[in-house]
């Protein structure tokens, strides 16, 4: 990853941080950080994984993004 992709996946973190509805815990961030290098994820890709990872949380009834919601999400990425 270079820079310019370092600070943009750094200010779409802070987006996503600090809304209300996507907040992630720091172990939750890690994996999605692996995902997202593992994978050689876009920007685009990174924020679609965060937003139905939201959604699978919103149906279980969680507050907040866990980390199965994020790998639930990046299975459903996989079979795209």
């Amino acid at each position: 990853m270079n820079n310019k992709e370092k600070k943009v996946k750094e200010v779409l973190n802070t987006r996503y941080k600090n809304s209300k509805n996507c907040k992630l815990n720091s172990d939750t961030q890690k994996l999605l950080d692996q995902a997202v290098d593992t994978l050689k994820l876009s920007n685009r890709g990174y924020i679609r994984i965060i937003k139905l990872a939201r959604t699978i949380a919103d149906m279980e009834g969680y507050p907040q993004i866990k980390e199965h919601h994020v790998m639930e999400a990046l299975q459903y990425k996989k079979l795209s």
